[in-house]
């Protein structure tokens, strides 16, 4: 269901569980988060790899820009009265499972080799 929303404490889980947090400290949590996935793509070599973060980047960054700007996040998503996500969350979500799936894989490739 389409439902437009402004999700004002910032975070999903914060506000499931309706728990208040100040913009200043979500916008200084969110600009480290943001510079952290700046790192980490510079760091990694594979080309899935930075474009999972690449993803993970433009979600952490549209954040950072609505809670600066609006002072909430706009989502429009909304599933069956449990979260409202919106493209950004998405966009978070792909890169985490990308991730999380090169893990998965590389970790299997090194115990093939440890059988062998």
């Amino acid at each position: 269901m389409i439902k437009h929303s402004h999700n004002i404490n910032q975070n999903g889980i914060f506000n499931y569980f309706k728990i208040e947090t100040s913009q200043l400290n979500m916008i200084i949590f969110k600009a480290a988060i943001l510079v952290i996935v700046i790192c980490l793509y510079r760091l990694f070599k594979s080309e899935t790899a930075r474009k999972a973060y690449v993803l993970f980047a433009a979600g952490a960054f549209a954040h950072l820009f609505d809670t600066l700007f609006y002072g909430y996040t706009l989502e429009y998503i909304y599933f069956y009265k449990v979260i409202t996500y919106d493209l950004k969350d998405y966009y978070i979500d792909a890169g985490v499972s990308i991730l999380l799936l090169l893990f998965l894989i590389n970790e299997n490739k090194k115990i093939e080799e440890k059988r062998r």
